[in-house]
């Protein structure tokens, strides 16, 4: 999968750093897709993006 291959790129480039992604707060099937991942959900956000504001969460596998 490539969200492993990041996360194993990811750890030997920055063994001490987690890695982040984040997903609009709508997106169902994605969530569920990086949970499978291994992620979870961190916190939520509010953010302003070129279509306008938006919720999002951030999600962290450490």
């Amino acid at each position: 999968m490539i969200l492993d291959t990041a996360y194993k790129i990811s750890k030997e480039l920055y063994p001490l750093k987690p890695l982040y992604l984040e997903v609009r707060t709508w997106n169902k099937r994605v969530i569920n897709c990086y949970k499978k991942a291994g992620f979870v959900i961190e916190k939520k956000l509010r953010k302003t993006t070129t279509i306008g504001e938006g919720e999002f969460y951030r999600m962290i596998r450490k």
